[in-house]
């Protein structure tokens, strides 16, 4: 790579070894130093790259032949602009000031990763590849440990660099049309006086001695070629051009070839760093920078082997911890991590500790993760403690918050009503009239500082993208009413919707069904629902068994009872009984509640998980998936009291986030105000919620997922009968 005046020479992967071993040898951090000269050089590069391109369309226009460099340069000049604009989208001010400094010989005070991703390029004529970059860096590593935050840097360096590496590309080919337009220039002023007038040609040649033209290979071969191209007696204009040479030690025909080489480097190397730029776009950077880190090992060796089985969202909020905790102890973020790895080891030996201490996470973002931040010496700011003082004490500070501003917008009316008013009969009256508007102003005031304080907390998740395992089994329960034949094939035709957005080997499908609330325990059009419904769901069996050999749809049926506080023949507590036998029935009991069952029973052994939605409720692409890797990471699952039968951690139940569906919005008054967001997946982002993100709990709606054996647990008999309606919220 030519950069600036020198050459650097191309590397093998030993070399590069060697080169990564001696930057960290060489590389001594400035403590307390902060740079913010990277976007400098990002714009500087852009009004390079940018004068360049003008330069060159220019010169086409006027009819001028072009080098492949230049070609190069305008067929992908809308690339080039495509990177500086994602290099200023991924480079904020405030990351590049959390990038560790180095006083480098060469470049100075510089951000350390930038000047390891500069030398991979330089010794690579910018073409890079996943093995240099590995190479260089694992040798980096053994000698000094990079910071996650450099790592993840990497990749917008690499693109910084190439930026610089085609803005001296840039700059060469600017050069070369300077050179070779000047060059012209003088060789058009002499070619008519040779032809025409001799006698001139000597003062032409002074008029050009006097102006000293850089004698650069481009000007000396467009200068000799346009010269022996047009006279016949070119020898006084090359015989001067030769003596300006020597003094370098070249001919003539040296700079030809030399000009020849240049455009043929130039071009080289600029499609080196086009290809390098596309390969930054096509290479998943999350693997790499998973292989890279000295954090992820220590993870990796998590005593319940649960931290490589979770998705890359999670195992990547376990590493911002680290970084957290190693930028406010002053710690190495290795060191962070095999602390926390320590307690997990600890408690892997202590049998009477909860089974989730043997998870790392527990440590990180979990309920110990304070003692992780003692042991480190964490000194956190002001408005972290004040947010956890409150997350410590949620309802006396929700409470007491709520009341205290409550009596401040009260104190001063009231206040001048007492000034004012003698009777204090009255004064109490309009008093507490004033006090429901300043506590519904309160609520809405508090509720934002908490929400604006507490920000939303995202979900840890295991990766279930290749399936959902068997210990993980769920059946997608969907409880419903069989009142028309259009309806059971609504039905039906629904629930196949849900499954081909949500296949796996794991997650069963089943309608649990009832018949309309009636008179009588058999009316005449009951067998024909029911039938309709038990031929869908075969009808569906027999469809998927051909095509992929499966059968996961059921039908559920009950049978009507006599309710005496209704005086009607229904089904037994409606949505809420139908899953509570559904629960029973999967766990081997009370097996005659259901008097019509459709589908292979063999495949309801050990379900783990139900997830409930209403007739109407449509489940997202993949949306199942995402639930049930929610619900099995270890610092979800519920863990119960069993002397009181109340979940002490985790969930029992998760409930997703409900919207009005797209083609519903503008039904009514009422979904035009509570509906927003249209027609945007509600999965695709962290949305707060003051009860949850406070409270850590909510009211359940009757739609979400649940862990079958911790439901039954805590909710077996607890109801009482005739008491809940099917919305009510629990």
């Amino acid at each position: 790579m030519i950069e600036g005046n020198s050459t650097s020479t191309i590397y093998t992967m030993r070399q590069m070894e060697q080169l990564g071993q001696v930057l960290a040898f060489r590389h001594k951090i400035c403590p307390k130093v902060k740079i913010n000269i990277l976007l400098n050089r990002l714009k500087q590069n852009e009004d390079v790259l940018r004068t360049t391109h003008k330069l060159v369309v220019t010169s086409l226009r006027e009819g001028h032949k072009t080098t492949p460099a230049a070609e190069w340069l305008l067929d992908n000049f809308h690339l080039i602009e495509e990177q500086i604009r994602t290099s200023k989208l991924h480079l904020p001010k405030s990351f590049c000031r959390e990038l560790p400094v180095v006083n480098d010989p060469k470049w100075k005070l510089q951000a350390r990763i930038y000047l390891i991703a500069r030398e991979l390029i330089n010794h690579t004529d910018g073409r890079l590849d996943c093995e240099g970059a590995y190479r260089i860096l694992q040798a980096y590593q053994k000698q000094t440990p990079l910071r996650l935050g450099e790592l993840w840097a990497f990749p917008i360096m690499l693109r910084l660099g190439l930026i610089d590496s085609l803005r001296h590309i840039a700059e060469s080919i600017a050069t070369s049309y300077v050179d070779q337009s000047n060059a012209k220039f003088w060789a058009e002023r002499m070619i008519m006086p040779i032809i025409e007038e001799p006698q001139k040609l000597i003062a032409t040649i002074a008029q050009m001695a006097k102006s000293g033209p850089r004698m650069s290979s481009a000007f000396v071969s467009e200068f000799s070629r346009r010269i022996q191209a047009n006279c016949y007696s070119p020898t006084l204009p090359l015989t001067w051009i030769e003596e300006q040479v020597v003094g370098q030690g070249l001919s003539l025909e040296s700079h030809q070839n030399l000009a020849s080489q240049d455009q043929a480097h130039d071009q080289i190397s600029i499609s080196n760093c086009i290809a390098s730029l596309r390969f930054l776009d096509e290479t998943d950077w999350r693997d790499f920078v998973e292989k890279m880190s000295g954090v992820e090992a220590v993870l990796r060796a998590d005593p319940s082997q649960d931290y490589s089985k979770m998705d890359f969202a999670t195992r990547d909020s376990y590493r911002h911890v680290i970084e957290y905790i190693a930028r406010y102890s002053d710690s190495d973020e290795v060191l962070v991590a095999q602390a926390a790895l320590a307690f997990a080891r600890e408690a892997e030996d202590g049998e009477s500790l909860p089974r989730t201490t043997r998870h790392i996470g527990e440590y990180l973002v979990g309920h110990y993760r304070e003692k992780l931040e003692r042991k480190m010496g964490v000194k956190s700011k002001l408005l972290e403690r004040f947010r956890r003082s409150i997350i410590a004490f949620p309802l006396f500070s929700y409470l007491g918050l709520l009341s205290l501003l409550t009596v401040l917008l009260l104190f001063l009316p009231t206040r001048l009503l007492i000034e004012n008013s003698t009777q204090w009969t009255l004064l109490i009256i309009i008093t507490v009239v004033m006090a429901f508007p300043a506590i519904q102003c309160a609520l809405s005031i508090v509720n934002w500082v908490t929400v604006l304080i507490l920000k939303p907390k995202p979900w840890s998740r295991m990766d279930f993208t290749k399936g959902v395992p068997v210990s993980a089994r769920t059946m997608v329960a969907v409880p419903c009413m069989l009142t028309s034949l259009p309806t059971v094939e609504k039905l039906i035709e629904n629930l196949e919707i849900r499954y081909l957005g949500n296949r796996d080997d794991n997650i069963l499908y089943g309608l649990l069904s009832d018949l309309g609330d009636s008179d009588a325990e058999v009316q005449d059009s009951d067998n024909q629902f029911i039938e309709s419904a038990v031929n869908g769901i075969r009808e569906l069996n027999e469809k998927y068994a051909r095509s992929e050999n499966r059968r996961p749809f059921y039908l559920f049926h009950r049978s009507r009872q006599w309710n005496s506080g209704e005086n009607v023949w229904m089904g037994y507590e409606r949505k809420r009984g139908k899953l509570s036998q559904l629960n029973a029935y999967l766990r081997g009991r009370h097996r005659q509640d259901f008097a019509t069952i459709e589908g292979d029973l063999n495949n309801l052994n050990d379900i783990r998980y139900v997830l409930t939605l209403d007739a109407d409720s449509t489940l997202p692409r993949e949306t199942a998936q995402t639930l049930i890797s929610t619900m099995a990471h270890p610092l979800n699952r519920p863990r119960i009291d069993m002397t009181t039968r109340v979940v002490k951690e985790g969930y029992a139940i998760l409930q997703p986030r409900i919207t009005i569906h797209l083609r519903d919005r503008r039904s009514s008054h009422f979904t035009r105000l509570l509906s927003d967001d249209f027609g945007i997946d509600p999965y695709t982002k962290s949305v707060s919620d003051i009860y949850q993100d406070l409270f850590r709990e909510g009211s359940y709606i009757g739609k979400g997922i649940y862990d079958l054996d911790a439901f039954e647990i805590t909710l077996d008999s607890r109801f009482p009968e005739n008491r809940i309606l099917s919305h009510d919220l629990i």
